[in-house]
């Protein structure tokens, strides 16, 4: 094995959280003496190309799933589990004709089940072991051991103790023993003094349509009557965004360093209930209003363990009292406990283990 590794890192294209909690990694690994390729669909690939952009890429084929506007989540995901399973062929058949070309030594796989091979070591990246479908729970478990026995380790962005973000989602029994915490990742890089807020709300607007647009459009009609100055991240929208006053800036996105000023700045955020969200809120030390998508099983279960953890409000979309939520928010203090780095070794371990073959 060369003494740097050609790694591959993929995020799945199901929001572009799984992109930006990619970028700690992909920088732990060029920390470690690997070399990178960046791969994945737009747009999740070009935020980490907007962060790396010396680093190669290549496109690997998207599941392209869409959550549904008013079916329940369950019966939507149902009707499209053939194409993603297809999906998962064909990035396996994908990465088995691309190892060779691309002169690839391991994947660091983000939540993409067909990124495996028998020929090179790979890497499953999720927090969520343990999916939250309470009729569903053990059938689902068995399955996802199923589906990931072909990595050689599965590495879970949350800290082990009590002291979690993720719950039940990997920390629920059984877990399996090749399972590595390496803490919670963020792209941001929280200052040791935070600076002043200037007043003002933020806005995160993320996760696939139609419902980023539709909770778009039910937010814009509570902002138009706000007093105070509003930021709203659209997160790469297809569409114009809704005229309701000057008061509101609209940003289809925000490169790290302008959104890790914005979030720190701000009077208080609303934003889902995303993990790669909330990690980068836990990073900040900030408290949020989050509103998890409908349906979605594992952002409902993350924004009630959210406020019991006394991070923040969680809101329903379908019945949203913000105003009631601004007033609980203020109550909350901020936290600014500082965490462990388990990143580093992990993929130190790791790289390590490639270069000794």
């Amino acid at each position: 094995m060369p003494q740097q590794p050609r790694i591959l890192v993929a995020p799945l294209d199901w929001g572009l959280g799984h992109a930006t909690r990619c970028i700690p990694v992909v920088h732990a690994l060029l920390d470690g003496g690997a070399e990178v390729i960046l791969g994945g669909s737009e747009p999740g690939l070009s935020i980490l190309k907007e962060v790396y952009p010396q680093l190669a890429s290549v496109d690997v084929p998207g599941y392209n799933v869409r959550y549904a506007r008013r079916a329940p989540m369950a019966l939507s995901m149902a009707f499209q589990m053939p194409r993603v399973m297809r999906t998962v062929r064909e990035e396996n058949k994908w990465l088995d004709a691309q190892t060779d070309p691309l002169a690839l030594d391991a994947v660091v796989s983000d939540n993409r089940y067909g990124l495996w091979s028998d020929r090179i070591p790979c890497v499953f990246m999720s927090h969520q072991i343990h999916i939250q479908a309470p009729a569903l729970k053990h059938s689902l478990y068995r399955w996802q051991v199923r589906m990931i026995r072909h990595f050689r380790e599965i590495w879970v962005p949350d800290d082990p103790g009590l002291n979690n973000l993720s719950g039940d989602l990997s920390h629920g029994q059984p877990l399996p023993a090749n399972l590595r915490y390496v803490g919670p990742l963020s792209r941001f890089n929280a200052p040791e003094t935070k600076p002043p807020r200037k007043g003002g709300g933020l806005v995160l607007l993320s996760g696939p349509e139609p419902q980023r647009t539709i909770l778009e459009h039910v937010l814009a009609r509570w902002l138009k009557d706000q007093p105070s100055p509003y930021m709203v991240v659209r997160g790469w929208a297809k569409s114009p965004p809704p005229d309701v006053g000057v008061h509101v800036k609209w940003m289809d996105h925000l490169p790290p360093d302008a959104l890790q000023k914005a979030l720190l700045e701000a009077d208080h955020i609303i934003c889902r209930s995303g993990y790669s969200t909330l990690m980068d809120l836990d990073r900040l030390g900030r408290t949020a209003i989050v509103i998890p998508t409908p349906g979605q099983t594992e952002q409902e279960y993350l924004a009630e363990r959210w406020m019991t953890l006394g991070r923040g409000v969680a809101c329903s979309q379908h019945s949203l009292q913000l105003d009631a939520a601004l007033a609980s928010l203020k109550q909350l203090p901020d936290a600014n406990f500082k965490r462990e780095d388990l990143l580093t070794p992990v993929v130190k371990g790791f790289v390590d283990s490639l270069k000794s073959c």
